[in-house]
């Protein structure tokens, strides 16, 4: 796929949210809103269907260094929600958290997560 055209992905990372379980976990959900573009060698663009098989992770940590958590989900639809749960605390949210895929804008991958309340 990716050496017969220029593919590349639009994905972005809308919403990050945990929750302290009663046994000290965190159940960690994400929004995401993901595409995947083709490209011909004269550079027009196109849409097309997305069924890929894209890692989502959390992180530990400010700094992006720690990955608590990575799981390689199918992604079949532009805007889907996961839900994971994780044994430390955690800070960050990502879909594609290794910079695998050719993103066109990286920096909307990556959210802090916002902590609501226990169970």
């Amino acid at each position: 796929d990716w050496f017969k055209e220029i593919t590349l992905y639009d994905n972005r990372l809308k919403e990050a949210t945990a929750i302290k379980t009663s046994d000290g976990k965190y159940k960690v959900s994400f929004e995401i809103e993901a595409a995947k573009i083709k490209a011909d060698s004269l550079g027009k663009e196109r849409k097309v269907a997305l069924n890929e098989w894209i890692d989502l992770g959390v992180f530990g940590d400010e700094e992006e260094k720690t990955l608590l958590f990575q799981k390689r989900v199918a992604i079949t639809d532009s805007l889907m929600t996961f839900e994971f749960e994780v044994d430390s605390l955690p800070v960050k949210a990502a879909i594609d958290p290794r910079h695998i895929l050719i993103d066109r804008v990286y920096t909307d991958n990556i959210k802090k997560i916002r902590l609501d309340e226990t169970e």
